[in-house]
């Protein structure tokens, strides 16, 4: 199982899409790349975060930070001011008040508790975390 000092989930939605997430993706991997962080901070495509039409958003763990309508030109300034010298970037950061937090009829996840915390496609992560144990 890899360790990663940050792990940047990216809500994937219709709006998300409409406005280039993908692209949005892929230049935030190169720009990554060429800082040298690609083995440090973990990219992981999710489903929505909780807050709806706000362009690309994301999140990164373990700070619990939420960005909200990111766009490309963005993203130098997020991996050299977040990424490396660990200072969020306030201007594009989501406004508390405009997250949503819906009430489910459910407390705690029980199938989807390891969601954002385990690659989805790496049986190594799978099993470190407790996956295939009843074998």
């Amino acid at each position: 199982m890899k360790y990663y000092r940050s792990h940047v989930l990216i809500g994937i939605n219709e709006t998300s899409i409409a406005v280039g997430v993908h692209a949005f993706i892929k230049g935030l991997r190169a720009e990554l790349s060429k800082a040298g962080l690609s083995d440090e901070i973990n990219i992981l495509e999710t489903g929505p975060l909780g807050f709806f039409g706000k362009g690309v958003c994301l999140t990164v763990y373990p700070e619990n930070v939420n960005y909200e309508n990111l766009k490309a030109e963005d993203i130098p300034e997020l991996v050299q001011e977040h990424f490396l010298k660990g200072r969020p970037v306030a201007r594009l950061m989501l406004d508390t008040v405009g997250k949503f937090s819906p009430k489910f009829n459910y407390e705690s996840r029980i199938v989807l508790r390891n969601s954002g915390i385990i690659d989805p496609e790496s049986i190594d992560d799978y099993i470190g975390a407790g996956g295939l144990r009843s074998l």
